[in-house]
């Protein structure tokens, strides 16, 4: 389902709540913002695959209210460098920005988890903000981001030791001292 006033490359489709998925996207922009709502009501979830290989897109803005990223939602995106993620979004799905161009990305509080594959093979990655002062980076997250150099984070943050396989030089950075502790064979704790 289509909307003619000023949304015309953008496909929603109703989900369960009676608010908006966005399904699809066929226009040609590099700069593009989500719409909040359509037919005056939400835009909660954007749909896996919307913008898959879509090398002509530099940046993404996601508007508030939207709770969940679906899965390979940016992949191949080679162009793509900023995407803002607002507030309201909670669960970020497998392989959202798998071989996405993004240099640095902003992970809002509400997001707990950065599950596995999230942002595998983004060779671009420098910086890594983690707002959630819980926050836990499951196995292979960051597969294949060999650039990666800064992970900032609010207080505390667990991660599986396969979290980074490219390895953590200079990785780990806040501004106050950190202290790094062993809890096991499968993650450590990294708190202030």
């Amino acid at each position: 389902m289509k909307e003619d006033t000023g949304m015309q490359d953008f496909w929603f489709k109703t989900i369960v709540n009676g608010t908006y998925m966005l399904k699809g996207y066929e226009g040609d922009d590099a700069d593009i913002v989500i719409p909040s709502s359509y037919f005056g009501e939400t835009v909660t979830v954007i749909g896996d695959d919307v913008f898959k290989n879509r090398k002509e897109i530099r940046s993404v803005a996601i508007p508030e209210g939207v709770r969940e990223l679906g899965g390979f939602v940016f992949d191949g995106c080679d162009s793509l460098r900023s995407v803002q993620l607002p507030e309201s979004l909670i669960s970020i799905w497998q392989y959202a920005f798998v071989r996405c161009g993004i240099e640095e990305i902003i992970i809002p509080r509400n997001v707990k988890t950065i599950v596995p594959f999230t942002f595998q093979e983004c060779r671009n990655l420098r910086s890594v903000t983690l707002m959630n002062p819980a926050a836990h980076i499951s196995a292979y997250a960051f597969r294949d981001c060999p650039e990666l150099r800064t992970l900032r984070y609010a207080k505390e943050l667990t991660y599986s030791e396969q979290a980074f396989p490219c390895g953590m030089p200079e990785l780990i950075r806040k501004d106050m001292d950190t202290a790094v502790s062993q809890t096991g064979n499968r993650e450590a704790i990294i708190e202030l």
